[in-house]
């Protein structure tokens, strides 16, 4: 049962990595996998990578073959820059039922997230993968699972760990991760009393 369960996280998390790209192409049949941030009645206005370094550039229409958007939006998206973003839905910010957290950039691809929800509360340090609030990120998390001393719906345990976020380019995120066990409360039940807890979220986000 665990194993198609991840089976199928696995295979959801990589349907929205791959949807993250734009495509645009010159009249000399050069392609750029890219992401577009905008565009006018002149020129369309994007970003790729070449040699880990991020390059931002433009073409002018003269020049354009074709250019396409990723499937899930019909035109530029919003957010591209933003600093400071909203996240909410199940798992999320270590909750064990529905949480929220906010995550702050420090820099093009370093951000800290705090957050908490229903039964559980939350933190960490993420490294993006692209100089974006939009970007997946890999992320270190400390949570706290529980937040009372009663036995079946208080405080269960605390993790830390590393987990990959996914985010798609409108709305969606999911998480997949694995928390070291650092302590455990009278809510904690594992029957098979392993030293790490798999963590999974899914949700939407929204930079602010």
């Amino acid at each position: 049962m665990i194993k198609k369960q991840l089976i199928i996280i696995v295979a959801l998390l990589g349907s929205i990595a791959v949807s993250a790209q734009d495509i645009v192409v010159n009249k000399t049949g050069q392609k750029f996998d890219c992401y577009i941030s905008r565009e006018d009645s002149s020129a369309v206005y994007f970003s790729f990578y070449r040699n880990e370094a991020k390059i931002d550039t433009f073409i002018v229409r003269n020049d354009l073959a074709n250019y396409q958007y990723n499937a899930s939006c019909d035109g530029p998206i919003s957010g591209w820059d933003s600093k400071v973003c909203l996240s909410a839905g199940f798992g999320v910010s270590g909750s064990t039922f529905f949480g929220a957290e906010f995550e702050f950039l420090l820099s093009d691809r370093i951000g800290i997230q705090v957050g908490g929800g229903a039964l559980g509360a939350g933190g960490g340090i993420n490294y993006h993968f692209a100089s974006s609030m939009r970007s997946s990120y890999l992320s270190l998390q400390y949570t706290v699972q529980g937040l009372s001393n009663d036995s079946k719906w208080g405080y269960k345990q605390t993790l830390i760990g590393p987990a990959i976020v996914f985010r798609g380019r409108s709305w969606l995120m999911a998480q997949v991760g694995v928390g070291y066990i650092l302590d455990k409360g009278p809510a904690y039940n594992d029957i098979k009393s392993l030293p790490v807890a798999l963590k999974v979220a899914i949700g939407g986000y929204l930079p602010l």
